[in-house]
């Protein structure tokens, strides 16, 4: 781990770490019918792991840009690629990833609809989409897959420092992404929680409030807040 990552809860060690697991629960089942729905998405089990591959993709993209805006492109499966082809894809994206934050320089935010972030948030992102969408696809092919208590408890810390653990840092991290219940907290709404993008150090103490879904661009303010552009 670089000095730069020592102080930080989300490192690109963890978004590898979650790609391993993933690929290793996924690897066994490439055989099995992908065309089953992934528990309660609207999403087939192919189309569950095409999004998280992708998104990796994509976040890799708006880091290394630097972006202040929407790019206006997206990933989607390559034509006649195999579930072998899609799970031997996992590790190589998280690797993008994760090699593009330890080049970005400390200080660096980046697009993203929910808020502009640093390389940590968009580990974090990364981190979880692996994690919580392999399991909706283990969902979907009928067999358990139990992500890590350590990258989960870096995950709640980076993105819901607000929310206190309950059972485990890997139940409560599915829990504030709306897929399961926890004793005394009901399960939530689809969306889960609303969560912390830009970096700790410039986070108020509050639990977000929930955005809007059509940002366009973030434009920097002589106060130093971002505005967000909204699509017309």
């Amino acid at each position: 781990m670089t000095e730069q990552w020592t102080d930080r809860r989300v490192t690109p060690d963890h978004l590898l770490g979650a790609a391993a697991l993933s690929a290793a629960a996924l690897r066994p089942h490439v055989g099995a019918d992908w065309s089953v729905r992934a528990g309660d998405l609207d999403w087939d089990v192919e189309m569950t792991v095409v999004h998280f591959i992708g998104a990796m993709a994509k976040e890799t993209l708006y880091l290394a840009s630097r972006s202040t805006r929407f790019i206006a492109i997206g990933t989607m499966r390559f034509r006649d690629a195999t579930p072998a082809e899609l799970v031997a894809s996992i590790e190589p994206a998280a690797n993008a990833l994760a090699n593009t934050a330890r080049a970005t320089p400390v200080g660096t935010l980046a697009y993203h609809g929910t808020g502009m972030t640093d390389a940590e948030g968009y580990l974090a992102m990364g981190s979880s989409e692996v994690l919580v969408h392999t399991w909706d696809a283990c969902q979907g092919l009928g067999v358990e897959f139990a992500g890590s208590d350590e990258i989960a408890t870096a995950v709640l810390g980076r993105t819901f420092p607000w929310v206190t653990v309950e059972e485990t840092p890997w139940r409560t991290l599915l829990w504030a992404f709306g897929r399961v219940g926890l004793a005394g907290r009901p399960r939530l709404g689809a969306d889960g929680l609303p969560g912390v993008r830009t970096p700790l150090a410039d986070w108020d103490g509050e639990p977000p409030a929930p955005r809007r879904g059509d940002v366009v661009e973030w434009i920097r303010e002589p106060t130093g807040e971002w505005s967000a552009v909204h699509a017309t």
